[in-house]
């Protein structure tokens, strides 16, 4: 019977976000299921490691959701 609630079961589906200080530089990465409550996070498609201490750009940003 387990293995049939098993075959059922959704699975969460992580969201990517990075975070923006107060100059627009990436300073961190994060996924999760729900955005995060502290600081300014971006939802992005994908994490960029080349974000990392540089300017955000404008076009890796996802439209905010309703």
């Amino acid at each position: 019977m387990r293995i049939f609630s098993m075959m059922f079961r959704t699975t969460r589906r992580y969201r990517c976000f990075v975070l923006l200080d107060a100059e627009g530089t990436c300073v961190a990465f994060k996924s999760c299921a729900a955005l995060p409550g502290n600081g300014h996070w971006i939802e992005v498609e994908c994490i960029n490691l080349s974000w990392l201490g540089n300017p955000f750009p404008s076009h890796a940003r996802i439209a905010q959701r309703a």
